[in-house]
C-alpha cells in the first residue's frame, strides 16, 4: 500500500511541476498558485512562461546570426 502512495504523490509532484513550468504560477490552476509569485502584486516583470521566452531567445539569436551573416557577404 506504501509504494501506490508513493507513486501517486510523485506522478501527482510531477503533473504539478509541469503545469508550473509551462503556464508560471500566474496561470496554473486557472490561478491557484498565484500568491506564490514575487512581488508586491503588480505587474510581472515578464508575463511570458519559461518556454515561450526561450523561444523568443532562439530566434533572435537566430536573426542575429542571419544578420551578421549578410553583413559579411555584403547580402541586403
Amino acid at each position: 500500500m506504501g509504494k501506490i502512495i508513493g507513486l501517486l504523490m510523485t506522478v501527482v509532484g510531477v503533473w504539478v511541476g509541469v503545469e508550473i513550468y509551462l503556464n508560471g504560477t500566474q496561470n496554473a490552476f486557472g490561478g491557484a498558485l498565484a500568491f506564490l509569485e514575487d512581488g508586491d502584486g503588480g505587474e510581472l516583470r515578464d508575463p511570458r512562461t519559461v518556454p515561450q521566452r526561450a523561444g523568443d531567445k532562439a530566434r533572435r539569436a537566430h536573426q542575429q546570426a542571419d544578420d551578421r551573416r549578410n553583413r559579411l557577404l555584403g547580402e541586403d
